[in-house]
């Protein structure tokens, strides 16, 4: 496997290009080969790829005026790139990001954005039980008001990986009105099957207003499965 590390000349590479794949490591770049791996057919993917469709012809037929208020919401509507830096995309972007959030949720689509809101923060996030049959996820406080809380998590992981950029699964999403923990172990079996003692899992969470779809305060966090 090369390596390089990044100069003034070249700048940061992340991403594919043809055969090649330009990647971040814990403490150099790295320049490796892409394999070919056939997609996969997973309910997850068939459910996005229908999403964007819905969205996609959902888009079309908005009106010159809906259309000019995506344009306008998509300025507060923030993306982050592989290097971390914030960027504001186009209209239909935002419009197809922010009502995937919403479908999502089991809410139906907008066809005008709603005005910017914030949930409350209820930091810090944590697994307090991984086991069979209870995976709990926790928050500080019951927030009093509705909003969701979204939770990805990776499969089951040996103790020695860190929790640089994991992979994680979108497993559940809940309302966290009226409650101050969630237990996810249904789903996540579900996605990933058994898993043996003395592994880690690591997890992912994010929330959203139900009226506003943008994930906020995202936290991630590991637990050990016993």
């Amino acid at each position: 496997m090369a390596q390089y590390n990044p100069t003034i000349a070249l700048g940061q590479l992340k991403g594919k290009i043809g055969s090649t794949v330009f990647q971040g490591g814990n403490h150099t770049s790295v320049i490796r080969g892409r394999g070919y791996r056939k997609g996969s057919g997973s309910a997850s993917r068939s459910l996005r790829t229908a999403q964007i469709v819905q969205l996609s012809t959902m888009w079309a037929s908005l009106t010159a005026a809906q259309k000019l208020a995506w344009k306008g919401a998509a300025t507060t509507y923030p993306f982050i790139n592989k290097f971390g830096i914030t960027y504001y995309a186009s209209a239909y972007q935002c419009f197809v990001a922010y009502n995937s959030w919403l479908l999502n949720a089991g809410l139906a689509a907008l066809t005008s954005p709603a005005a910017v809101i914030a949930p409350t923060n209820e930091a810090p996030f944590s697994c307090t039980a991984c086991t069979v049959p209870t995976i709990t996820i926790k928050w500080n406080a019951d927030p009093g008001i509705h909003q969701y809380i979204f939770i990805y998590a990776s499969r089951p992981l040996s103790q020695g990986i860190n929790m640089n950029n994991p992979k994680v699964k979108f497993i559940q999403f809940g309302d966290m009105r009226g409650a101050t923990s969630i237990n996810i172990y249904n789903n996540y079996h579900a996605i990933y099957g058994n898993f043996n003692t003395g592994q880690q899992v690591i997890f992912k969470t994010v929330c959203s207003a139900p009226s506003y779809g943008f994930p906020y305060f995202p936290s991630i966090f590991n637990a050990t499965i016993t």
